[in-house]
């Protein structure tokens, strides 16, 4: 049965020894066709450097879809740290 995974969103990360840290997310899951489609929230997580698994049963995520809504997830939240440091630049320049 195809999987479309969407809506990634960050939880967290845990801290420790590199073998020991790993990523958390949530994305919604929908499965099966017209219809009969069911979308549901789930959790995945990843050890930093590896790939993407569920939670709830362990199995790993589709290949590269998680990844990819990552990788988008990181460069939007890029872009708004560099819109944050670009007003603040400004707000010091008019202060001056």
């Amino acid at each position: 049965m195809k999987m479309r995974i969407s809506d990634f969103e960050m939880i967290g990360r845990t801290e420790g020894k590199f073998d020991e840290r790993f990523e958390f997310a949530t994305v919604v899951v929908t499965t099966g066709y017209l219809w009969w489609k069911k979308s549901e929230l789930r959790t995945v997580a990843r050890q930093l450097g590896e790939t993407w698994f569920f939670i709830d049963s362990g199995e790993l995520t589709p290949v590269f879809q998680v990844e990819k809504l990552w990788s988008d997830y990181l460069e939007k939240e890029r872009a708004k740290a560099r819109s944050e440091i670009a007003a603040a630049a400004m707000e010091r320049m008019k202060n001056k």
